[in-house]
């Protein structure tokens, strides 16, 4: 079975990924070194995006909050 695994890896990170593909992307992970690097490019990524998108949110609370 041929597998898209920068899809299957985002639906992961998403919470989308049905079970059975999940033990796929789990076994393949397990032997595929080039596979292992990909998920966490993805994992980092994911990482960093949430942390800027907080980051951005934290500085416009402080701006939008009102002077005393």
């Amino acid at each position: 079975m041929k597998h898209d695994w920068h899809d299957l890896i985002q639906r992961y990170i998403a919470g989308t990924l049905a079970d059975n593909d999940a033990l796929a992307l789990q076994d393949a992970l397990k032997s595929d070194e080039d596979l292992r690097a990909l998920y966490l490019d993805y994992m980092n990524l994911d990482v960093a995006l949430e942390a800027h998108a907080g980051s951005r949110e934290a500085v416009n609370e402080m701006l939008a909050s009102p002077r005393t």
